[in-house]
């Protein structure tokens, strides 16, 4: 990769494939482009990290993960209005949630990966 321009599209292409496929598919392409072949087995599975919370327990942030887990297929606004978790933390901590992987927003309903 050369330019800017490169490293971006690559980008996209990672965010793509981790969006269709999950963070396996993204993680393979990385590691292909740095010329480090690994194969899927050594790859931990989502079910490997299923139920961790990212967050410090205790903390609003984890709150908000919780509830998303216990709570599947809401909206953003029903996720503040039913946590009772104050709009920008729950914003913040969807946004933080979506950029490592956690969860996905589908038709603006979201959802643990």
């Amino acid at each position: 990769m050369k330019s800017t321009e490169d490293y971006l599209a690559f980008i996209k292409e990672v965010e793509a494939a981790a969006y269709k496929k999950g963070y396996q598919a993204a993680l393979e392409k990385v590691l292909k482009a740095l010329g480090q072949p690994l194969t899927i087995s050594e790859i931990p599975s989502s079910e490997d990290l299923s139920g961790q919370n990212p967050f410090k327990q205790g903390t609003d942030s984890a709150a908000v993960y919780e509830f998303v887990r216990n709570n599947m297929g809401l909206k953003g606004a029903e996720i503040i209005k039913k946590s009772g978790i104050a709009g920008k933390t729950v914003r913040t901590a969807l946004h933080r949630l979506k950029v490592k992987g956690q969860v996905a927003n589908t038709d603006g309903k979201w959802y643990i990966r």
